[in-house]
């Protein structure tokens, strides 16, 4: 089970459960203008694919490479933001 966390909580465990895990859910890491600015740099791309990713992910993953090629948006709130570090 993928595990959630708020951005104001203490990531100390959040970084345990994603060794032990690889994932977890940050809720609210970003403002709804940030997601929309990081979102529409890169929503044509996954339109385009066809979904995979079979069962486990449902089969709807599709992917974005190149992220911080993308612009400074993605170093800015992302490569930047101390809850992801």
């Amino acid at each position: 089970m993928i595990k959630r966390y708020q951005k104001d909580d203490a990531m100390r465990k959040a970084v345990g459960d994603i060794r032990t895990d690889g994932v977890v859910i940050v809720e609210g890491l970003f403002t709804a203008s940030v997601a929309d600015e990081l979102f529409s740099a890169v929503s044509d791309e996954p339109d385009a694919q066809e979904p995979g990713g079979g069962e486990f992910l449902g089969d709807s993953k599709r992917f974005v490479n190149a992220l911080f090629a993308r612009g400074p948006a993605f170093s800015d709130h992302l490569l930047l933001n101390e809850q992801l570090l």
